[in-house]
């Protein structure tokens, strides 16, 4: 008797809940589920990766509910769930509602294992839940390349001029292998272009199912303007009956009308820079700017270092008159040993008119006196002091002779 009671006394909460469930379940109900015009039930449906799925659920008043949502997802991608839902609503009795998600289904959702996935719809509130399922079969399109990425070199932003190469990345999720793809790259604002192409790419979820094509080299047309111009990479595959197109940005800085009157203002003046490759460090080291003006007017001109270390230049600004010349003494203290850059620019006025970027070597003072020491006798060992005894005899001789023909020159 004891064990009745305790049985009852177990169950009674079980049946209870379970009516409980019924009664709240009893809100709305699913009435009706369409997948891409198809009505879902028992009988399975066809779907290809890559491509959006519509389903439309019907969802039916049975009494009120708060804060409802619909949900249609299906598991088993390696990610994470392939999911859309809708925006929360308000169930009334006797109401129908037709919500309306799409599905995007992956290219790489993997149907090696199987085809057969199942689509869960799920309509839920603050307090109940109701689901129903429907068995999908999910295949790969028979053709299906893709671009997956776009390598650009040297960079997205180029001189008019200049010369990029472009590479496309390639990816089949197609159940065909194909051959012979085409890619083409070009500029449809001023009818640059190249092409290259990609043996083949097999089916999807094989060995090689993506490859790059090589570099497609394309020269910038040297008058363009500066601005936004548009590249397309464009990949030509099935015996031509397939093709697929992508969209990057190239920005171009071309020659406007301030390159054009900095590089007449630069015509009128020559400027010479007498810079060595080694220097001493921690002490100064002279380099001579000389500039000429052969423009017909007046100019100022100035002398700009960046250096790792200390710089003055002497004067701070030169003026000349047309037809003079004239120079800076630019003093450069390394403040740390070894490889380094100096970036020597030269203006008159704003314009530049001559940039010199070049890389020194800081040594120390002992360092710089063994060097030149060694490298001195080094001219005196093996085949180096034929040569140099060549040289001195050589030197020698022409001396000579400017003195024979001094000495016998007649006085006018």
């Amino acid at each position: 008797m004891k064990m009745k009671k305790l049985a009852l006394v177990l169950v009674l909460p079980i049946l209870f809940f379970m009516l409980l469930q019924a009664v709240i379940a009893a809100d709305y109900s699913i009435e009706k589920v369409t997948v891409n015009g198809m009505e879902a039930g028992s009988e399975k449906m066809a779907l290809e990766l890559g491509t959006n799925v519509q389903v439309d659920v019907l969802v039916k008043g049975l009494g009120a509910a708060k804060d409802a949502k619909v949900k249609a997802w299906i598991a088993g991608y390696e990610y994470d769930d392939v999911y859309a839902e809708t925006d929360i609503f308000d169930i009334k009795n006797g109401i129908k509602y037709r919500k309306e998600l799409t599905l995007e289904l992956p290219r790489d959702l993997s149907v090696v294992e199987g085809h057969e996935y199942t689509l869960h719809v799920e309509v839920k509130d603050r307090n109940t839940y109701l689901e129903s399922t429907y068995t999908v079969y999910l295949e790969a399109p028979r053709h299906s390349v893709v671009v997956q990425d776009v390598l650009i070199r040297p960079s997205t932003m180029v001189d008019a001029g200049r010369t990029i190469g472009v590479q496309a990345r390639l990816e089949n999720f197609g159940e065909m292998k194909e051959k012979d793809i085409r890619i083409e790259a070009y500029f449809p604002q001023f009818g640059v272009s190249g092409i290259a192409y990609v043996d083949s790419l097999d089916a999807f979820e094989d060995e090689d199912t993506s490859a790059g094509s090589s570099f497609i080299m394309l020269t910038i047309p040297v008058d363009l303007p500066s601005g936004d111009y548009q590249l397309k990479v464009k990949a030509v595959y099935s015996r031509g009956h397939e093709e697929v197109e992508t969209t990057r940005m190239i920005y171009v800085k071309g020659r406007d009308s301030n390159d054009v009157y900095a590089e007449e203002v630069a015509k009128e003046s020559i400027v010479s820079i007498a810079a060595g490759k080694e220097l001493v460090f921690g002490q100064p080291n002279e380099v001579k700017v000389v500039v000429a003006n052969f423009g017909s007017e007046k100019k100022e001109y100035t002398v700009e270092v960046e250096t790792s270390g200390m710089s003055s230049v002497l004067p701070s600004k030169l003026s000349l008159m047309p037809d003079s010349s004239g120079e800076f003494a630019v003093s450069i203290v390394p403040s740390v040993e070894g490889l380094q850059q100096v970036v020597l620019t030269v203006k008159d006025g704003d314009v530049v008119i001559k940039e010199m970027n070049y890389n020194v070597n800081a040594v120390k003072q002992e360092e710089k006196k063994q060097y030149s020491v060694s490298s001195f006798k080094g001219l005196f060992k093996g085949d180096n002091a034929k040569y140099a005894l060549y040289a001195l005899i050589g030197v020698l001789a022409v001396a000579l002779i400017i003195a024979v023909v001094a000495g016998t020159r007649p006085d006018y």
